[in-house]
């Protein structure tokens, strides 16, 4: 739960200019962008919003396809 919370405050927080996005969080995005399972920034295996998962450095992905 509190990766949910953090992932969504570090979203908004990008949304309204307050933050830079991280590198591994771009490079995770750039993944998801190419995977079959993303819906419209939602991903279908996980039901997770990803611009919020993909900022949260302790989540990953259930297929493997981010580095660790």
């Amino acid at each position: 739960m509190i990766a949910i919370v953090e992932g969504w405050t570090k979203h908004l927080l990008n949304d309204l200019g307050f933050t830079e996005v991280p590198e591994f969080a771009n490079q995770r995005a750039s993944i998801c962008a190419e995977c079959p399972f993303n819906d419209k920034q939602w991903c279908k295996e996980c039901g997770c919003f990803l611009p919020a998962k993909t900022l949260v450095k302790t989540e990953n992905c259930r297929l493997g396809k981010w580095p660790q």
